[in-house]
């Protein structure tokens, strides 16, 4: 295996699913403390530091912010998933029950303010509302990508789940297959309609509306709504 890995895709055959294996991504800056990664291990004294010590990445002033923003979208520069990526770097044998695949596809950032710290909660309705409008746009030019078959709009949060940086931010990820637990989703739509010639999210819907109240919903709790001509 050569010094310099790159990022693979890896192939779960119990569970038939494709596994992000990215070594690089070790090496991203961190400031959220408690982080396990090495990157953070590494740095003990500025771990430490308090939050105004710190140089954030994200802040206006910082080499990728460079000026004033309200909603800004960035390249990962510690993508898992790449364009570029066309090789794998993990020899298998031929009876091997594995599989590797080019881990191709695209990571961006979504940085929601330029306040340091400040929750999506937090944001006024107006800046949600261009948060949302930069979630249309991205999806809509990601999709038309050659070879992106699923986009993948999420935040994650706070140290244990493997956030880096406080910064409020999100990721959109543009997969270059259809992952697993979406896949089952599809089929089950598909299954559905071809047995009983209905929606199966519609008869969910209707469901929860009819379903007695002191046993309260199934699947959610309160209004219905959707976002229609995207």
């Amino acid at each position: 295996m050569s010094e310099q890995k790159k990022n693979e895709l890896r192939w779960n055959p119990f569970f038939k699913k494709w596994v992000i294996f990215s070594p690089a991504r070790s090496t991203r800056p961190v400031d959220v403390k408690d982080q396990k990664i090495p990157a953070a291990q590494k740095k003990p004294d500025q771990a430490a530091a308090k939050p105004e010590q710190k140089a954030c990445p994200f802040c206006v002033g910082a080499p990728e912010v460079p000026e004033p923003f309200d909603v800004l979208v960035l390249p990962n520069r510690f993508p898992a998933l790449d364009q570029a990526n066309i090789d794998v770097f993990t020899e298998l044998r031929p009876e091997s029950p594995f599989k590797v695949a080019p881990a191709l596809g695209i990571q961006e950032l979504v940085l929601y303010s330029p306040t340091h710290g400040q929750k999506l909660g937090e944001l006024s309705e107006n800046h949600i509302a261009k948060l949302v409008n930069v979630w249309k746009e991205e999806y809509i030019k990601l999709s038309q990508l050659p070879g992106i078959q699923y986009v993948y709009e999420f935040e994650n949060r706070g140290a244990m789940i493997g956030v880096s940086l406080s910064h409020p931010h999100g990721q959109i990820y543009g997969f270059s297959w259809i992952p697993l637990y979406i896949q089952n989703e599809i089929t089950s739509f598909k299954e559905y309609h071809d047995e009983h010639e209905r929606c199966l999210l519609c008869d969910v819907i209707k469901e929860e509306k009819e379903f007695p109240p002191e046993f309260g919903n199934i699947l959610y709790d309160g209004r219905v709504e959707f976002c229609k001509n995207i």
